[in-house]
């Protein structure tokens, strides 16, 4: 014979001639970076261990950064477009570490300017930087 658990009042039924009996809570998969969680329960005044809830979801990471239509080169005059994408759909707001690797451009190959950040179509940040080649 079982217990049954009413989550309705916070009660915890247990028919006569019961001495033992076990909770078994299902752990659901949600795809969050939420770090470890724990649990603990409380019967009838006495806790119980607690139990840690691994996450198994892997971090946020960059997959790929591609430039438009696999362009290795770009237009004096023109803007170059750059695709970023993640591993998987974030949660929450993360920071990426961003860094524009010259290679042989000087600082003066470069006008300055807004450079626009996009997600969905909709511009989610500005900085002031630009990707336009300086007429030499």
């Amino acid at each position: 014979m079982g217990a049954t658990l009413t989550f309705a009042n916070g009660k915890l039924t247990v028919p006569a001639g019961v001495t033992e009996f076990t909770i078994t809570t299902p752990v659901k998969t949600d795809n969050l970076s939420e770090g470890n969680e724990t649990v603990k329960y409380t019967v009838g005044g006495v806790d119980g261990n607690e139990a840690i809830i691994t996450d198994t979801t892997p971090a946020v990471a960059v997959k790929s950064v591609t430039n438009a239509n696999n362009a290795t080169e770009v237009n004096e005059g023109a803007s170059l477009t750059t695709t970023v994408t993640l591993n998987r759909a974030t949660d929450k707001q993360i920071e990426l570490d961003y860094k524009q690797n010259l290679m042989g451009s000087t600082a003066e190959d470069f006008t300055s300017g807004k450079t626009n950040l996009y997600c969905r179509g909709i511009i989610v940040g500005r900085w002031h930087q630009t990707y336009r080649a300086k007429r030499r």
